[in-house]
């Protein structure tokens, strides 16, 4: 009996934990069951999942309507059976719990398919992106191009601007150059018109002055003969005319230059001055002061306007000097061309002492006698 007593309690012992590792692994299986239901609670929450739809409607019977026929029956109606929200307690139930993984599944699969279709479209997207941003790059370059050809027009646009104003203020320089030019020309040619008519004034005078000496040698010449035959009367004798002088002399310089005369030669011992003209005529005048013969040769290239002056028609002359100027004008035809003129060296005058100790009798001594 003592055996079969502990025999029993062993076994007692054992079933009971027996049951209680059961229990215990029942409690785990039941917590991991649990843990799983909020699991797919959770992820149908993800997939939009927040009910949990009735799988087929649940039909009723409705009562006859008072007045119908006896014996007809009404057809069930369908009653409409709300959702129920989607908890970790609903899906206990196996059914649900099925149906919430299919539609878990389904969700997960037609996710997938928008994923599929949305890399597909992203797929697009991209290559139009990077069509568009082929097309930018392209844009961008020509509006850089076109940045950089607008800035060379602006550049040279500058540069017109500035050789236009360069070119107008010059323009406008040369135009107050001509206006000064031509009021200087303006100023010139008036006083040039005054010049003109005092010219013409002078020349006039100047003709009258010629004609009025012309008529003078004429009235001259005509009385030459009467005055040649009164001298011949009285006995003078004409001073003997030289022949013409040379020209190729030595002793002869250069004084200036004549219209007129070729070379001048003076005799201080009887004031002869001796002339030979351009076109082979020879003058000789009496009389003529060693002075007056100095200052012809100190005038140079005004000699021509001395002799006018101060010795033709004023000393006596060998022939007529009226008449061979007169010729010498006619051959010329009035447009002579001047030339130099050759006259002889003067000795120095001798001072009045040594005269008078050489027993010579100065001129003014013996007109004084």
């Amino acid at each position: 009996m003592k055996a079969m007593t502990v025999v029993a309690w062993v076994l007692v012992g054992i079933l009971a934990i027996g049951v209680g590792g059961l229990a215990f692994v029942n409690q785990q299986q039941a917590q991991k069951a649990a843990a799983l239901r909020e699991a797919l609670v959770q992820v149908a929450a993800a997939a939009g999942i927040q009910e949990l739809a009735p799988a087929e409607p649940e039909t009723t019977a409705v009562p006859a309507e008072e007045g119908a026929e006896a014996g007809e029956a009404q057809a069930p109606a369908a009653v409409p059976v709300e959702p129920v929200p989607l908890t970790a307690a609903v899906l206990q139930d196996s059914a649900a719990l099925a149906g919430v993984v299919q539609q878990v599944q389904d969700s997960i699969q037609a996710a997938q398919m928008e994923l599929a279709g949305t890399k597909d479209s992203l797929s697009a997207v991209q290559s139009e992106a990077s069509g568009a941003k082929a097309e930018v790059a392209t844009l961008t370059q020509k509006t850089q191009e076109q940045a950089a050809q607008a800035e060379a027009q602006a550049k040279d646009l500058a540069a017109k601007d500035e050789a236009s104003a360069a070119a107008k203020a010059e323009g406008e320089k040369a135009v107050q150059e001509a206006k000064a030019a031509q009021e200087t020309a303006e100023k010139e040619k008036a006083e040039l018109a005054a010049s003109l008519e005092s010219f013409q004034a002078q020349a006039a005078e100047e003709k009258a002055a010629l004609q009025a000496k012309l008529d003078a040698m004429e009235q001259m010449e005509a009385a030459a003969p009467a005055a040649e035959g009164a001298e011949a009367v009285a006995g003078e004798e004409p001073a003997a005319m030289p022949e013409t002088l040379p020209e190729e002399d030595e002793s002869l310089r250069v004084i200036g230059r004549s219209e007129m005369f070729s070379v001048l030669r003076y005799s201080p011992e009887d004031q002869t001055l001796f002339c030979n003209l351009h076109d082979g005529q020879s003058l000789t005048y009496l009389d003529v002061p060693r002075e007056i013969y100095e200052d012809l040769v100190a005038a140079g290239d005004g000699m021509d306007m001395f002799f006018r002056f101060k010795i033709q028609s004023v000393y006596k002359s060998r022939p007529l000097d009226s008449a061979v100027i007169r010729k010498y004008w006619q051959g010329q035809r009035y447009r002579p061309v001047r030339s130099d003129v050759r006259a002889a060296e003067l000795p120095e005058e001798a001072p009045p002492e040594e005269a008078e100790s050489a027993g010579e009798v100065p001129e003014g001594a013996a007109a004084a006698e």
